[in-house]
């Protein structure tokens, strides 16, 4: 069973990912939706970061030693949203997963037989037990403190725009991150062509 808070379609308000990496087009590929992945994503190996106009680094994955040790590429550009929709249809064609949705988790507790949440849902609230839980709620999960888990995290204070671009001439596919991008005030920029 998988409980959201959302519906399926609320993450196109809200981008989470830009990208794909190896390991996850991996299990990506077991779960029955690479295909699709590939099909609508960008492929890439090739990053370079720049300060200023300087380039002070660059790599490109399919050069490294482990790069071979799978069939996927190192790295697939995608917007989230199109990976969370090829895993729902999955869900729904392999049919025995139960998805519900508009489904928050409010509290938990661990007992003998497991876990016991409680849900919030639009026709009210209720308790599920289950034998496991996993959280992929993400860094403001309440889960942490139910659990007493500590986290060491860092926050900047940079803010992120993320925005698909056409070009008339592509240029060559590479990730570019500008630690100071004079174009925007001396603050990093990632992007990928």
């Amino acid at each position: 069973m998988l409980l959201d808070e959302t519906t399926p379609s609320a993450s196109r308000a809200h981008p989470r990912a830009a990208s794909a990496t190896q390991k996850s087009l991996e299990i990506f590929e077991r779960l029955g939706v690479y295909e699709r992945i590939a099909a609508k994503g960008i492929q890439w190996s090739v990053g370079r970061t720049f300060a200023g106009k300087d380039e002070v680094y660059s790599f490109d994955l399919k050069q490294q030693s482990a790069f071979n040790l799978s069939t996927q590429p190192p790295f697939i550009n995608i917007q989230q949203f199109y990976i969370e929709g090829y895993l729902v249809e999955r869900i729904y064609e392999l049919g025995n997963v139960e998805l519900r949705w508009k489904n928050c988790v409010t509290a938990f507790r661990q007992d003998g037989e497991g876990a016991l949440l409680t849900v919030a849902t639009p026709a009210g609230e209720h308790q599920l037990r289950a034998d496991y839980v996993l959280d992929a709620a993400g860094s403001h999960s309440p889960f942490r403190q139910w659990v007493g888990a500590s986290v060491t995290a860092k926050k900047g204070d940079d803010r992120w725009c993320i925005a698909d671009v056409r070009f008339r001439k592509h240029p060559p596919v590479e990730r570019h991150t500008w630690i100071e991008a004079p174009f925007n005030d001396n603050r990093a920029v990632c992007g990928s062509t």
